[in-house]
């Protein structure tokens, strides 16, 4: 018999199950990085477009000619790069798809199943009824009461979208996570034929410059709206602020889009237009240029002072972002404005919208710091931070 004591064995480490395809493929934090680096993508091709004078390339919309979708030789290089552009909406809109789906296939106690029957039905009703939109518009050459009606049929279904996902009020609990995540997919999914429609307008209206302004914030509006999705997937802990360190950062994101608005005003009256018989706006572009310099030094200004409040490393983050973008500004302006150079300093103004946005999930008003804490601080989800 043996007697010998018994020996201590070392436990073995659960068995650790691969993540099943499927899941993995419906992961939200990859379609959330997928949608903020296409949308980021799809504002530089669309630079080169107008910087290549591109824009008319293909003349028309919604068919690249008024006999085909295809251009063809005569258009040149400017009716490949045009129609490239308009490809690259396609692959956009896959992305956002997948987004969706995603998002509508997350599960929590209130919903074990998902939603996904909730965006069948939305999709059911809306795809229909866009393409019944657009198409009754192009048969009437854009009749102003049938671009009315669809643009009004457009907001409807985003305000069905909205309510289809109102229990994202908080995302202090996975359902209301979840509800979030499906609201701000929707309204990414839905921003793509949105933006492709104000896409077409610019070409209908030959390239008015505040039709192609709006088509530019609309995008930026689209990155913003990934971040904060992906931001939501991650499940990225929050760090606690001052009601001082709030407001600033609020401030500063409303000086940053004043700055991103005046930029599309400077762009406008300048000479890239994206084709050379495309009006300006008529305004001085050396104004303009004095204007929008003088918003990005209240910026800088406002961006130091919330960093200086809140020690926070996102608002470290976008005033390294700002100092680069303005160096890109000041070389595009004493240089006559090369073509890379304006191409990188829009490239740059993405970026900024995108650590921007980071700089509001950091300090929302849900994480303000106790004037008399009582214990270590802790992010929205109860874990400890050190600001």
């Amino acid at each position: 018999m043996d007697l010998s004591p018994p020996t201590a064995t070392t436990p073995r480490a659960p068995e650790v199950q691969p993540t099943p395809p499927v899941r993995r493929l419906l992961s939200v934090r990859l379609w959330g990085t997928l949608a903020v680096i296409s949308n980021i993508m799809i504002i530089l091709t669309g630079a080169v477009v107008r910087l290549t004078g591109s824009g008319l390339g293909c003349p028309t919309w919604p068919k690249c000619t008024d006999t085909s979708y295809l251009p063809h030789a005569a258009l040149g290089i400017n009716g490949v790069i045009e129609f490239g552009n308009r490809l690259v909406t396609f692959v956009l809109a896959v992305v956002v798809i997948g987004l969706a789906l995603a998002a509508f296939a997350r599960t929590d106690d209130r919903h074990p199943r998902g939603r996904i029957r909730r965006l069948l039905v939305l999709l059911a009703i809306g795809v229909p009824v866009l393409a019944i939109g657009l198409v009754v518009m192009v048969a009437t050459d854009y009749h102003l009461a049938a671009v009315i009606g669809a643009a009004l049929s457009y907001l409807i279904i985003v305000a069905v979208s909205l309510w289809l996902t109102r229990e994202a009020t908080t995302t202090a609990d996975t359902a209301g996570r979840n509800a979030l995540l499906q609201r701000l997919g929707l309204l990414i999914a839905l921003g793509i034929p949105g933006q492709a429609v104000v896409g077409g307008f610019t070409v209908l209206t030959d390239l008015n410059p505040y039709v192609v302004a709006g088509h530019l914030l609309i995008s930026f509006g689209l990155v913003a709206m990934s971040v904060w999705f992906l931001q939501t997937a991650r499940e990225t802990p929050r760090s606690t602020t001052t009601r001082g360190g709030h407001l600033a950062a609020r401030w500063t994101v409303a000086s940053l889009v004043l700055v991103l608005w005046l930029g599309t005003v400077v762009t406008g009256s300048g000479p890239h237009s994206g084709d050379e018989f495309a009006r300006r706006t008529g305004l001085n572009p050396e104004l303009m240029s004095h204007l929008h310099a003088a918003a990005v030094y209240l910026t800088l200004a406002l961006t130091l002072l919330t960093w200086w409040l809140t020690r926070s490393r996102t608002a470290l983050l976008l005033l390294v972002a700002e100092l680069a973008q303005g160096v890109i500004g000041f070389v595009q302006f004493f240089t006559g404005l090369p073509i890379a150079i304006v191409a990188a300093h829009v490239l740059g103004s993405a970026l900024v919208v995108a650590a921007g946005t980071l700089l509001l999930w950091h300090t929302a008003a849900g994480n303000r710091k106790s004037p008399h804490p009582t214990g270590p601080a802790t992010n929205v989800d109860g874990i400890a931070v050190n600001d």
